[in-house]
């Protein structure tokens, strides 16, 4: 009997030295035995005392407030220690999670981003970071956009299909050029030697802008007031306008400012750039 005594002191000694959590575990227990006795006492007592029924089940409904409110503290105090523990540990998980999917957090981010903003639909001409195109397909993690390009100044669509991760509608500014129902208000640069007769030119171009957008000018208009008038913005003017920028004091920027129909685009800029290479060719004559 004695031998299993020992045994059992010895057990418990082992156990307490290899594992120092086992002098919490054992210390909380003690606290729950505390705690119901200690609940069970003060019941009894309770139940002696000359109160009404309601009363009593108002006290008794304080009692155990206390009580619970104590051993949580005591319990929190007894095992704070390991539970910063595990916080941390569960912080450095989730940090490594975060780091570990970033890009795919943020893209997912960004693609709630968009649903919720509207900032654009598909078959939207966009323009963001450098790519241009038309909006094919947009998901919670990519956006699909048919390329325009890649000639800054070139208007058609090569027929490649980019794929743009959502993070990056994060951090850079898109561009819509669809915002007026299918039209845009477009401007064309050319740019001319001082010395050219910069304001025949001009006077062309202005003729060529007019005879392109007159059978829609009225359309456009009429849209793009709509959007102005919702959006509580300076209605634009769609009329055509010619302006001249002096770059140098040897060149010069004959802009052309025209609303044009999205779909269209680059066969007005090859209309253009036609006209101004058939005047040259006539002054070259």
């Amino acid at each position: 009997m004695q031998n299993s005594f020992e045994d059992l002191v010895g057990f418990i000694e082992h156990t307490l030295v290899n594992f120092p959590s086992s002098k919490t575990g054992l210390v909380t227990i003690a606290i729950l035995i505390l705690y119901f006795l200690s609940k069970r006492f003060f019941i009894l007592k309770l139940e002696k005392r000359e109160v009404s029924k309601d009363q009593r089940v108002f006290l008794r409904k304080r009692l155990n407030r206390t009580l619970n409110f104590i051993l949580i503290l005591v319990l929190t105090l007894l095992w704070f220690t390991k539970i910063q523990v595990f916080f941390v540990s569960l912080v450095a998980v989730a940090a490594a999670i975060v780091i570990a999917f970033k890009e795919f957090i943020m893209c997912f981010v960004g693609g709630l981003y968009l649903k919720n903003s509207k900032i654009f639909k598909n078959s939207d001409r966009i323009e963001i970071d450098g790519v241009r195109g038309f909006v094919i397909e947009s998901s919670l993690l990519s956006t699909k956009v048919l390329e325009i390009g890649p000639e800054k100044n070139s208007q058609q669509t090569t027929g490649e299909v980019i794929g743009i991760p959502n993070s990056i509608f994060l951090s850079k500014a898109v561009k819509n050029e669809s915002y007026f129902k299918g039209y845009s208000i477009k401007t064309f640069s050319f740019s001319m030697k001082v010395d050219e007769e910069v304001e025949e030119l001009e006077k062309l171009l202005f003729e060529e802008a007019k005879d392109i957008c007159k059978d829609y000018i009225e359309d456009a208009s009429e849209s793009i007031s709509k959007f102005s008038e919702r959006e509580g913005i300076v209605i634009p003017s769609v009329q055509p306008r010619t302006k001249v920028v002096l770059e140098d004091h040897e060149v010069v920027k004959l802009l052309v400012k025209i609303a044009v129909k999205n779909t269209e685009i680059a066969d007005v800029e090859q209309r253009f750039n036609r006209a101004v290479i058939s005047w040259r060719r006539k002054k070259m004559d």
